[in-house]
């Protein structure tokens, strides 16, 4: 991808003369009418591309604020169905810290 972005603004700048190069055109006229073609098919692909990505953030950010609505933090079935990881349920036994505040020296 990186790659790719690189190659995007390098052909920004020499796409024109690359083109030019890599097929005989029979004029100007048509090698023009042939970039102009190229340009409005790769707008229309742009505008797609940021239009579904719009919608597909507006539906992530809608599902995720239904998903938070629905939990309900007062209930505590909610909390109580929620599972705890399994250290979390081992008895830790008489656990007592010790106050010389060396960490390890």
């Amino acid at each position: 991808m990186f790659l790719g972005g690189i190659a995007s603004i390098v052909l920004l700048f020499i796409g024109n003369d690359v083109a030019w190069k890599s097929r005989k055109f029979a004029s100007v006229d048509e090698f023009k009418a042939v970039q102009k073609a190229w340009a409005k098919w790769g707008l229309i692909f742009f505008i797609i591309v940021i239009l579904i990505a719009g919608v597909l953030s507006v539906l992530g950010v809608f599902a995720a604020g239904k998903a938070v609505e629905s939990f309900d933090m007062n209930n505590m079935d909610n909390w109580e169905q929620m599972e705890s990881p399994d250290f979390m349920n081992e008895d830790m036994g008489d656990f007592e810290w010790e106050d010389d505040n060396s960490f390890g020296n």
